[in-house]
C-alpha cells in the first residue's frame, strides 16, 4: 500500500460533468441521413452541432469535449463547429458500402460497453431496405463473468433484424436467440470463411462486425468480407 500523504491539500478545482441532467448535456437531436443535428447545453448556453455518423457514443464523446473546452473556460461554439468533422479510426467503426450492404468495421477491439454501444448506433440507424446485421465476435479477456457479458447482449437486439455469433463465448449469446434472429455461429475466426457471411447478406443490409481484436482485426476479416461480396456481385 502506497503511503498517504495527509498533509496533501483538499481539491479546490472545478468539477464539470456531461450527460443527464449535468450542466453539459444534450438538448435534442433529430436524424438527418446518417448524420444527427445535435443541441445541447454547457453552462447555461445552447450549442447546435451536427455528427456524422451519427450515434449514441459518439455525441457522449462529443458531450465530453464540449465539457473539457467548458470548463477551461474556452469557446464551446467554436469546438462545435468543429465536431461534424472528426473522422474515424480504422477499426472503429468506418463504414464502406460494397455490392449493395453497408459494412461498419468495428473490429479493433470489444468490451462489453463497446458491445453495447455498437449494437445501440446500430439499432439508432436508419436503414431504408434491407436489414440490421450484427457479426459479433468473443469479448476477450472477461474472467468468470464472461459467460454473462455475453449473455447480456442479448438485451441490446431489439432493433437488430439478425446475428452471427463467431467463438466459444459467443454461443452464451447464440443460444438465447430467437431462432429467427440468428444467423449462424462459428467456433473459430481463424477457419470463418468470408463468403459463408457474404452468402446470408443482402442488397440495402447495414451489418456491424465488432469483437475483441483477436476475433476479427488480427485476420483482416472485414476486407476479406468485401472482397467476398464484390466477387459476388
Amino acid at each position: 500500500m502506497l503511503p498517504v500523504d495527509v498533509n496533501a491539500p483538499e481539491w479546490n478545482g472545478k468539477i464539470v460533468r456531461f450527460g443527464g441532467d449535468s450542466e453539459v448535456r444534450e438538448l435534442k437531436h433529430a436524424a438527418r441521413g446518417e448524420s444527427w443535428d445535435v443541441v445541447a447545453e454547457a453552462g447555461g448556453k445552447q450549442i447546435a452541432f451536427g455528427l456524422t455518423p451519427g450515434a449514441p457514443h459518439r455525441l457522449q464523446n462529443a458531450l465530453a469535449a464540449l465539457a473539457a473546452v467548458h470548463a477551461a473556460g474556452l469557446d464551446e461554439a467554436a469546438l462545435a463547429k468543429q465536431l461534424g468533422d472528426v473522422g474515424i479510426m480504422t477499426g472503429r467503426g468506418v463504414e464502406q458500402t460494397v455490392a449493395g450492404a453497408t459494412l461498419i468495421d468495428d473490429s479493433f477491439n470489444g468490451n462489453p460497453a463497446s458491445m453495447v454501444a455498437a449494437l445501440d448506433s446500430l439499432t439508432a440507424r436508419p436503414v431504408q431496405k434491407g436489414r440490421r446485421i450484427a457479426i459479433l465476435g468473443d469479448m476477450l479477456e472477461l474472467g468468470d463473468e464472461a459467460p454473462a457479458y455475453h449473455e447480456s447482449l442479448a438485451d441490446h437486439l431489439k432493433g437488430i433484424d439478425g446475428v452471427y455469433c463467431v467463438g466459444p463465448l459467443m454461443r452464451h449469446l447464440y443460444n438465447l436467440l430467437p431462432v429467427d434472429k440468428g444467423l449462424g455461429w462459428h467456433e473459430t475466426p481463424a477457419t470463418l470463411e468470408p463468403g459463408e457471411i457474404a452468402a446470408l447478406l443482402r442488397d440495402g443490409d447495414v451489418v456491424v462486425v465488432k469483437g475483441s481484436k483477436k476475433m476479427f482485426w488480427v485476420n483482416k476479416f472485414v476486407p476479406r468480407l468485401a472482397a467476398a461480396l464484390q466477387a459476388r456481385a
